[in-house]
């Protein structure tokens, strides 16, 4: 006699609790009419099937739940979406640092035929340097600032009490800070170990500047360990351009590099 359970229909498309307990029961009357006959709520079969319907539901709640975390558009946990994030190139940064701008002035002295500044005393501020807000906070200058510049404005600052001929004039020039304060760290790195990882225990680091190692050899960050060429500024040192474009971006093959995490 054929077993009349070899084509069972089964519905996949019962997904809730009270679905698929009245699937089972229908499958229990269908397949097992003569062994089982209880379905009255207090017996042990509903316990069965109560049972099973529960565990069925939770089984289809969490491949939901998971099926949804594996899209960057349904994700709902944080660390899902920044791994999602990270597959298309996107870094996040919990750390964040503010950017401004501040203006400069100095005051040199005239020149020797009195028309203007004299130059010689124009200092240029090197990107790095420092700077204090009235209520603490530092901020590192992010590039090169020339007093020099002929763009920057200059006023007179003292005049002579009786004269009134200008004896300093005060230029003014302006540059981009970002909140912060460089520091350095040591790692020790031992045996060649293939994809090292360095941890770095500060956690308010907002920027990597650079890397090197005990005997002067830089590491550039890239976007992937593949990735063997990057762009890099260099000054202009065309006089006909340096003005307007003080400085170019060249290719520069990096053979040592490391990606942030």
């Amino acid at each position: 006699m054929p077993d009349k359970r070899e084509n069972v229909n089964i519905n996949y498309l019962s997904r809730d609790f009270s679905s698929i307990k009245s699937q089972l029961i229908e499958h229990a009357k269908r397949y097992y009419p003569d062994t089982f006959r209880d379905f009255s709520d207090a017996g042990f079969g509903a316990l069965m099937l109560d049972a099973v319907s529960y565990i069925g539901y939770v089984l289809s709640f969490y491949l939901d739940y998971q099926t949804n975390e594996s899209f960057l558009s349904t994700a709902i946990e944080y660390n899902n979406v920044l791994k999602h994030g990270e597959a298309v190139g996107f870094k996040y940064d919990n750390i964040r640092a503010t950017y401004g701008q501040v203006t400069l002035y100095i005051k040199v002295p005239v020149n020797s035929s009195n028309t203007g500044p004299d130059i010689s005393y124009a200092p240029k501020l090197r990107a790095g340097s420092t700077f204090s807000s009235t209520n603490g906070s530092i901020f590192t200058l992010l590039s090169d600032v020339d007093f020099s510049d002929p763009n920057n404005q200059v006023v007179v600052a003292t005049t002579n009490a009786s004269t009134g001929v200008p004896v300093d004039y005060a230029i003014r020039t302006y540059g981009q800070v970002v909140s912060g304060e460089l520091r350095e760290a040591t790692f020790e790195i031992g045996d060649f170990q293939k994809f090292s990882r360095v941890t770095v225990e500060d956690s308010n680091v907002t920027e990597i500047v650079s890397v090197f190692d005990t005997t002067g050899r830089q590491y550039y960050e890239v976007e992937h360990l593949s990735q063997n060429t990057i762009y890099i500024p260099v000054n202009n040192n065309d006089a006909t351009t340096n003005i307007q474009a003080p400085t170019i971006i060249k290719p520069f093959i990096v053979p040592r590099r490391f990606v942030r995490k």
